[in-house]
């Protein structure tokens, strides 16, 4: 998975950070991630813009836990004035799944797309990334 993030990641102003926690301070929202990505900086703040997590084959543990991290991403973002969509993939580096959850909190997946599309995944990524390039760049 890293080598395709870095790949996609060669033409945006973003950083990826790998292992993080995420914590509102308060349960169930607190955990951490396998990767998350947010505007370039030397340290991990905020705005979270993309998270990701690298499950086996158990998509759907690997999305109940997505969507956690992208709820609590969500109140850490607007707790500190930014509002905007985020977006979660869920992976088993062979098998990779998109979704983006909306400041109204609905979430829109994808289908599955395989390794073997890496063009197709590199695409979806670069949309991603350019999307959240536009967060990176405004401030509450």
């Amino acid at each position: 998975m890293e080598l395709v993030f870095l790949e996609a990641l060669e033409n945006h102003d973003l950083r990826m950070w790998q292992e993080r926690s995420i914590d509102t301070g308060s349960a169930p929202f607190r955990g951490k991630v396998d990767f998350a990505f947010t505007p370039y900086r030397t340290s991990f703040k905020l705005p979270y813009v993309v998270l990701s997590e690298a499950k086996k084959e158990d998509f759907d543990k690997g999305w109940g836990q997505c969507l956690m991290a992208l709820r609590t991403t969500q109140l850490l973002n607007e707790k500190e004035g930014y509002r905007f969509e985020l977006y979660g993939i869920v992976s088993s580096g062979r098998i990779w799944e998109f979704g983006k959850y909306t400041i109204d909190n609905r979430f829109y997946k994808t289908g599955t797309y395989s390794l073997e599309q890496l063009d197709t995944l590199l695409g979806i990524l670069n949309r991603i990334f350019g999307e959240c390039g536009k967060y990176a760049t405004s401030t509450p």
